[in-house]
């Protein structure tokens, strides 16, 4: 797995305190050592619920997230304004649970799916698989098994894509398409997201977070 390079954490760090001069008072200003904590070596960063203090406890809670990613180097101008991809996910086994129980709830599902329709489509809705193999420097991958437009997105669809997915898994010790390397794990997630640049990036930072504390009260 890559490192992050300097210019990468000193990016995180304002992007960081950038997303929350959007949304806060909610983390907290955070030095760069403590955004660190919230950086994965995969090149993402976690906005979890704002009592988590780090992508490794954020990691494995039955919660959806906040994410920016990025490809290749990452870097800003010290405003904290970039180019790549942001979104919220459902990331882990439990996170789907929940996700699931809300799906099969009529009340809960159609507030869930009326966050969806209203985000308009330029965002994507997506099953993917999250995938792990047996290499040591390997991150999880995440490949799309289905996509969705938001505005005609419903619940029997989200349900019946999850299901597709989770039968098209590929099995532990099978081999990764890409490369090869032996699978240890593969699950199905659900992820809202989109690219942003610069000049797109506070508006969907705000929706981002509006369909995070959106769906946090349909727990």
């Amino acid at each position: 797995m890559k490192r992050l390079s300097q210019s990468e954490q000193t990016a995180a760090y304002h992007i960081f305190n950038h997303v929350e001069s959007i949304v806060g008072p909610y983390y907290g200003k955070k030095t760069q050592a403590m955004v660190q904590d919230y950086v994965s070596g995969n090149r993402w960063i976690m906005f979890p619920q704002h009592n988590i203090s780090s992508l490794r406890e954020g990691a494995d809670l039955p919660m959806p997230n906040v994410f920016i990613s990025f490809e290749n180097e990452i870097k800003d101008d010290g405003s904290g304004l970039v180019n790549g991809w942001m979104g919220l996910t459902y990331h882990n086994i439990q996170a789907m649970q929940w996700l699931n129980d809300i799906l099969k709830r009529k009340k809960k599902s159609l507030l869930f799916i009326n966050i969806l329709n209203s985000i308009g489509d330029d965002w994507s809705v997506e099953i993917q698989h999250k995938t792990k193999t047996n290499c040591p420097e390997s991150a999880c991958r995440y490949s799309t098994f289905r996509a969705m437009p938001p505005s005609t997105v419903t619940a029997d669809m989200i349900i019946q894509g999850i299901k597709d997915s989770n039968k098209a898994l590929l099995r532990s010790g099978d081999p990764y398409p890409d490369d090869g390397n032996p699978v240890l794990w593969d699950v199905t997630v659900f992820t809202v997201m989109k690219p942003t640049t610069v000049k797109s990036f506070n508006g969907d930072v705000k929706k981002s977070f509006d369909m995070l504390f959106k769906a946090l009260t349909l727990r």
